[in-house]
């Protein structure tokens, strides 16, 4: 047991260091390392069955996000490749978007990710509104200074959420 706690503490002690040193929570990337840290608090106490695929899917939006917007050549990332240099945005950019999802994964356990596809359905739906709100109350496209159609942020959360579908069908037969 007590090794079942030692990295998803380990996770939300880094999460915890990472959240309260001054994020900025217009930027959904802020929102999904806070849900890593309630994914790691709740693997602490063996319930982050109630809450495995709603962060997954909070992951998979960022990650979508994020090469949606690096192929628009959004303004954030611009201004972060500028500020920090080639090695610095590399790593950052995956320390911050793609590994979230890695450790996540590298903490699951089977019968958490083979859930139920209700439970999982309903969590994923959860992950849409999370994120919804958070649209809601911050504009991506100004936040992130891109200059495309909001409107495809819509579509890519509909494709997102087909995609997140079509995995949890795969995987509960």
């Amino acid at each position: 047991m007590a090794d079942d706690v030692v990295w998803p503490l380990v996770f939300y002690s880094v999460t915890v260091a990472l959240v309260t040193s001054g994020p900025n929570f217009h930027h959904f990337t802020w929102v999904s390392i806070l849900s890593l840290g309630a994914y790691s608090a709740l693997a602490c106490v063996g319930v982050e069955q109630y809450f495995f695929w709603t962060f997954m899917s909070i992951q998979a939006k960022v990650i979508f996000g994020v090469i949606v917007m690096s192929a628009a050549q959004c303004g954030v990332f611009e201004r972060a490749y500028e500020s920090n240099g080639a090695l610095g945005f590399i790593l950052g950019n995956f320390a911050m978007h793609y590994l979230p999802a890695l450790l996540a994964m590298f903490m699951a356990r089977r019968e958490h990710v083979y859930c139920g596809a209700v439970r999982a359905f309903g969590q994923a739906w959860t992950s849409l509104a999370i994120f919804l709100c958070w649209m809601y109350h911050d504009k991506p496209m100004d936040v992130y200074n891109c200059r495309m159609s909001s409107s495809l942020g819509f579509v890519g959360i509909l494709i997102i959420m087909l995609a997140t579908k079509s995995v949890i069908v795969h995987l509960h037969p």
